[in-house]
């Protein structure tokens, strides 16, 4: 019998070294952290200036322990961050601070809009226009083909409207928080272990859902992003799942129906739309389309809106200050 391997690699001094080689390391004489915009659970996020440029900056509370899960999540953040190139879709890294290794600080751009969840519920259920919809779409999906076209294939496996940011004018979506993320070499994709249950419920693909540990791959984010993309056409939350039911009926050897339920398409007013997203949320992960091919699916709609001026719906943005 195989053993089950899970593909988190948590190595700080090894991460902390690419940090070092790649010239990221942040002096502590070179920033200052301004006011708090956002915590967690175990994390804190301050805006700051660093050598003289605003950024973010985000560290684990004080107290969190060097050996937690919320400490191993912030060093894969951290290795992400450390290999992949800028992108005009992910959040950029700008360096870190590793002076204290059990209490490092990330320092990544600082996005002057809000995420996708606080904006969209914000508009009351309102409608987005059609390049809106067209231009967040294909800026999700950008981001998605940044991480799985590469080897190692990076897996976000925390894909949901809150981890995605738009700048302040509301022309582009920009991918946060690595914390979840795995890196898996191409050879081993359909043949590593992960741990199931991982993620966000909601936006949990099947594959995810169904197992305690096993194999999945990026197909898992593609999931996720039809689902984010029904929620930007249609301005509704997808339902939810309870986890705890799924769990019971799959130790019972049941397949629960909620695994095979999804929102209704017809929400989404866009037959081409829909059609994508369709094949986006199929349950077979073999049978979902890659991130780059929803993008051409996307770019070969017949009624693909004009997005030359833009893509910012008419309304004023709850930006961040």
């Amino acid at each position: 019998m195989n053993t089950v391997v899970d593909t988190t690699v948590h190595c700080p001094v090894l991460t902390f070294g690419n940090v070092t080689k790649g010239n990221w390391e942040v002096k502590e004489s070179e920033y200052q952290l301004g006011p708090k915009i956002g915590e967690g659970a175990n994390a804190i996020i301050h805006k700051c200036q660093l050598s003289g440029m605003t950024c973010v900056a985000k560290q684990l509370k004080n107290g969190v322990d060097a050996g937690s899960q919320a400490y191993k999540d912030l060093v894969m953040e951290l290795e992400i961050l450390t290999s992949v190139q800028p992108h005009p879709n992910v959040v950029r890294f700008w360096g870190a601070c590793i002076v204290n290794p059990n209490s490092p600080i990330i320092f990544e751009e600082f996005v002057d809009g809000p995420t996708l969840e606080t904006y969209i519920s914000s508009r009351n259920g309102s409608r987005l226009p059609k390049p809106t919809i067209f231009g967040w779409s294909l800026d999700l999906l950008r981001a998605l083909d940044f991480l799985h076209n590469r080897d190692p294939i990076i897996i976000h496996r925390d894909l949901k409207p809150a981890n995605l940011m738009l700048t302040k004018d509301l022309q582009t979506l920009k991918l946060a928080d690595f914390g979840m993320s795995k890196k898996v070499e191409r050879s081993q994709r359909d043949t590593k272990h992960h741990k199931g249950y991982t993620g966000t419920v909601r936006y949990m693909a099947p594959e995810v859902l169904s197992q305690r540990q096993g194999n999945y791959n990026e197909k898992a984010d593609v999931f996720s992003a039809s689902l984010i993309m029904w929620y930007i056409a249609t301005s509704q939350r997808p339902p939810g799942k309870d986890l705890n039911e799924i769990r019971v009926a799959l130790q019972n050897g049941a397949v629960p129906k909620s695994l095979h339920d999804r929102p209704p398409l017809s929400a989404v007013g866009w037959k081409g739309l829909e059609d994508i997203i369709s094949r986006m949320w199929e349950h077979d992960p073999a049978k979902r389309p890659s991130a780059m091919e929803s993008i051409e699916e996307l770019n070969k709609l017949p009624d693909k809106p004009d997005i030359s001026m833009g893509v910012a719906p008419k309304q004023q943005c709850c930006c961040v200050q």
